[in-house]
């Protein structure tokens, strides 16, 4: 909600003052807040996704339905992300694509995390 109000109120402010350089802080802003609400367990939408989950099913469905969701969204974000790398856009989708289905992998206990010793 702060990403939003923040978009709204340099939105403003830069029709305002003519600012571009606020022009861009609200575009960027929006973006972060959208991209914030996806559904993957470790952003916000992934926790609110599951709460509401959770108060349909069980705890372990929840669970289970919480990171297939997770994964879902994560790879198609990647696969998206990775096909229009080609035309110049996509970097920072396609890391952060690569660090949800990294983190959800890690979760789940298919990719094992080395210990620093």
């Amino acid at each position: 909600i702060g990403g939003i109000i923040f978009f709204f109120f340099c939105s403003h402010i830069s029709i305002v003052i003519s600012s571009q350089w606020l022009e861009i802080c609200s575009g960027v802003s929006l973006i972060l807040s959208i991209f914030n609400l996806l559904p993957c367990k470790p952003l916000d939408g992934g926790r609110a996704f599951h709460c509401v989950v959770e108060t349909l099913f069980t705890e372990k469905a929840a669970e289970r339905i919480s990171r297939a969701i997770g994964i879902a969204v994560g790879s198609l974000l990647l696969l998206i992300s990775i096909s229009v790398l080609d035309e110049g856009y996509g970097y920072g989708a396609t890391a952060a694509g690569i660090c949800i289905v990294l983190n959800l992998l890690f979760e789940e206990g298919i990719v094992k995390k080395r210990e620093l010793r």
